[in-house]
Formats: structure tokens, sequence, C-alpha cells
């Protein structure tokens, strides 16, 4: 089945734990209920899930390949980004100009 490119408005706040969510779906079976679960709190915008993080190991790699095929080109390239640079902070501007975004992206 071929993929969908599917553009969602997600709460600034939640931005990372929608990720979460969707690496969760994405490693679902098709058809199998949405993935809840972690710890619930409530928020202003009702029920909040959050999930405990685990680092990923040496044995996650069949499982880091598949997400990274999933992610479009421009996400590749904020991965790629972001892992050739581990525990850096790095700024939305010059995520931005090293991507070659323009302003409002």
């Amino acid at each position: 089945m071929a993929d969908k490119q599917v553009t969602v408005a997600v709460p600034e706040e939640r931005v990372a734990e929608f990720y979460a969510w969707f690496a969760s779906f994405l490693l679902s079976e098709p058809g199998a209920p949405p993935p809840f679960g972690g710890r619930h709190r409530r928020g202003p915008r009702g029920m909040r899930r959050h999930h405990d993080a685990e680092a990923w190991s040496a044995d996650d790699a069949d499982r880091a390949a598949w997400l990274y095929r999933k992610l479009a080109p421009p996400a590749r390239q904020l991965f790629d980004l972001l892992a050739d640079s581990p525990g850096t902070r790095i700024g939305g501007e010059q995520v931005a100009r090293r991507l070659g975004l323009e302003k409002g992206s």
C-alpha cells in the first residue's frame, strides 16, 4: 500500500508527544487500536499520555532503519542533522538555515 502525505496542526507544546504517539502508531499493526499507555495527566485539551522514553540501542537498528525509510526527505534531512550532532542544542533558525528552509516553512 502506498503512503499518503498528511499534514496536521499540533499544539506547539505537544509536538514531541505527537511524534512519540506517531512512532507508536507506525509500529502497530494495521487495524490495531490507537496506541495509548504510559502515564496519564489531564491538560487543557483533555487527557495527556506521557510515555517513559527509553534509549535506543544497537538492538533497535532494524526498527530505526524501518522508521527512517518511512520519513519524507525533509524529515530525513532533519534526523541526519540531529544525528550528526548528538546532545547539541540547535536553534530553529540554525536548523532552517542548514536545511535551506525559508522562514515560515
